[in-house]
């Protein structure tokens, strides 16, 4: 393989992942603009980090994900 060669693969290569990233960050973005999943949700169905995710949603300047714990609201044993 000459250099020619060598070169063309890789900025191919380079093209191909940066067209995923793309590709992930529009659906990572439609999800978080047209449905009401949270974060670790969309992450699972994008394939992808859910801090990804989550800086995605600051960026859009969208509500921020607020979780509670389930044990906060079980009754005391008092």
């Amino acid at each position: 393989m000459g250099i020619e060669e060598f070169v063309l693969t890789r900025e191919r290569k380079l093209g191909e992942l940066k067209g995923i990233e793309k590709k992930n960050l529009d659906f990572v973005q439609n999800l978080l603009t047209k449905t009401d999943f949270d974060n670790a949700k969309i992450a699972e169905l994008a394939g992808v980090k859910v801090t990804f995710v989550q800086k995605e949603r600051l960026k859009l300047r969208l509500p921020l994900e607020i979780t509670f714990s389930k044990n906060i609201f079980k009754k005391s044993g008092v």
